[in-house]
């Protein structure tokens, strides 16, 4: 099991954050594994130098790390190569008009087409019925939220 936590903005920008976190899974005796890290891409952006050495340093230790609501701030492909991420998450504004909405269907196509080229993991959020579950799987995404 993993357990994700959301990296708030003033922490993840913090030298010391992946210090700090891991030093609290080794005091419970517990594998880097077992964590993954959530960071939406405005706060990734905001201050990249600080949040690439946190999030190489988590990776490092065997945490996930999770872009959170892809789609809603910056998404420069630019960015998203730097980042050292291995789970992309839709954002749900996508997700849940996808079966109504062409353009919003192609975007999800065009994230998920993205997301296996490079190797991730893929959350779409927001899938509530069984149609877009259906349509979710067709595509490829890995998991529903």
């Amino acid at each position: 099991m993993v357990v994700s936590i959301n990296a708030a903005a003033r922490e993840i920008v913090d030298l010391s954050y992946a210090d700090r976190t891991l030093g609290v899974l080794r005091e419970h005796g517990l594998p880097g594994s077992i964590l993954g890290v959530e960071v939406t891409e405005s706060v990734a952006i905001a201050k990249m130098d600080a949040v690439l050495i946190n999030l190489h340093a988590l990776r490092a230790a065997g945490v996930r790390i999770y872009l959170d609501d892809f789609g809603t701030g910056y998404s420069s492909l630019g960015y998203l190569r730097q980042l050292p991420i291995d789970v992309l998450k839709i954002d749900r504004s996508f997700v849940t008009t996808m079966t109504t909405d062409p353009k919003a269907a192609e975007m999800v196509a065009a994230v998920a087409a993205m997301a296996r080229a490079m190797s991730l993991t893929t959350i779409a959020e927001g899938a509530e019925t069984m149609q877009q579950a259906e349509a979710l799987a067709l595509l490829g995404i890995h998991h529903g939220q």
